[in-house]
């Protein structure tokens, strides 16, 4: 296997390796059977090492990735995440079929994991915010039982910030702890600041926040809009289901 590679002190190194086996893998995510195949991949930050990372769990399953420093001491591991596991699809069928409450409770198991997705925290907290925030909206119409407002209330916001703790760069995280907080308290969320916040973090995992900024500049973000509603129109999740009220 590769050597471990010198780098400066600031530089990380990410390693590939099975999530069931342990296998090392190389760069192009083949088993690792010669000194000649990089198995480590070089970046210049611990924020870039995450991004790539992040990125790379939305098309790769079933592959673990470790952060070290240039000390080889390990900074922090990603477990491998399989979108084929049962609860999270269960959830997400449940989720479609409009059975909410089952849907927050297979959830909720799979946040216990630490190879939940953040479409897992995104669509947990995205239910329990409606929970509480969208009587007439929602609640009601979805035969929701009382109880489960107050429950809604208390976990949301919990439930995002366990999500950015894991995902402390995804920006869609980042826009509806944001959006929640103009909503519900009046906290100023300017078309500014979503520009802001996308510059900081990328756009290139969701396209969610341009439903707000579209509300802004509607012939500016006429493109985004319509890629959003195809995609409310192929996944009709809560979230979605709502973005669609709105810009639909």
């Amino acid at each position: 296997m590769q050597s471990f590679p010198i780098m400066e002190s600031y530089q990380v190194a990410v390693l590939r390796s099975e999530t069931h086996t342990g296998h090392i893998l190389d760069e192009d995510c083949d088993l690792s059977i010669s000194d000649t195949q990089k198995v480590y991949t070089v970046f210049h930050s611990i924020n870039e090492s995450i991004v790539f990372i992040e990125n790379a769990m939305k098309s790769i399953t079933n592959i673990d990735f470790t952060i070290y420093d240039a000390k080889q001491e390990l900074i922090k591991h990603f477990n491998g995440y399989s979108p084929n596991r049962p609860g999270m699809r269960i959830a997400f069928i449940k989720e479609i079929n409009h059975e909410y409450v089952e849907a927050v409770k297979c959830y909720e198991v799979e946040i216990d994991h630490e190879m939940a997705t953040p479409e897992c925290y995104i669509n947990l907290a995205f239910i329990y915010w409606s929970f509480a925030f969208l009587k007439f909206e929602f609640t009601i119409p979805n035969r929701i039982p009382e109880e489960w407002s107050i429950t809604g209330g208390n976990r949301y916001p919990k439930i995002l910030r366990s999500g950015l703790k894991n995902y402390p760069y995804n920006c869609e995280l980042h826009f509806w702890k944001r959006y929640f907080s103009e909503i519900i308290y009046g906290n100023e969320f300017s078309e500014k600041d979503c520009q802001e916040l996308i510059e900081k973090y990328g756009d290139n995992k969701s396209n969610v926040p341009y439903f707000f900024l579209y509300l802004f500049d509607k012939e500016k973000y006429q493109g985004k809009r319509d890629d959003l509603i195809n995609e409310c129109n192929k996944h009709p999740t809560a979230k979605n289901l709502y973005i669609k009220s709105i810009i639909g």
